[in-house]
């Protein structure tokens, strides 16, 4: 349920009710008048990516060149160790 707030309250107390939405998933009602007038609200979910499209956003992340790949595949090896967890694939 969002709480309702003056446009002066709002106005006034602007940086606040940005934190609150943001951190805790607040909403508000400015009220002109006797009037909804705006809701303030969290934002949602940035637009998704869809399936067609992830190919093209795949190819436009840069390339990790030679040391960088193997200190990646190092810390994946080193990371399966600590867990316990062997490389498999549940397509397999």
């Amino acid at each position: 349920m969002a709480t309702k707030v003056t446009a002066t309250e709002a106005a006034r107390q602007f940086s606040e009710l940005m934190n609150r939405v943001k951190y805790q998933g607040q909403s508000f009602e400015v009220i002109r008048g006797n009037e909804i007038v705006a809701r303030i609200v969290p934002a949602g979910p940035a637009s998704p990516v869809r399936v067609s499209d992830l190919g093209n956003l795949l190819a436009q992340l840069p390339a990790l060149d030679e040391g960088d790949a193997a200190t990646f595949e190092r810390d994946l090896a080193e990371i399966r160790d600590a867990t316990g967890r062997e490389e498999t694939s549940e397509w397999d």
